[in-house]
């Protein structure tokens, strides 16, 4: 997801889909505002893995059964 997304973010740039603003949202001078392809997709990357996380910790019972289920059909 972190590559589709840093893709994504430099080609839309590239051919024109879009632009940044010259200061952070237009607003603030000591704030320069760039492409951030790589902010955006270590943002979309920790979100990723922060949802896995909580899902493995409030779904122990339904992890571990896939986890068995992976043993089982490796056998």
């Amino acid at each position: 997801m972190y590559l589709l997304v840093a893709i994504l973010e430099i080609g839309g740039t590239a051919f024109g889909s879009w632009k940044w603003p010259k200061i952070g949202f237009q607003v603030f001078e000591l704030l320069p505002s760039n492409n951030p392809p790589s902010g955006i997709s270590l943002f979309c990357f920790l979100l990723d893995m922060g949802c896995f996380f909580i899902y493995i910790n409030r779904h122990k019972i339904a992890w571990s059964r896939l986890k068995n289920i992976r043993k089982i059909r490796k056998k």
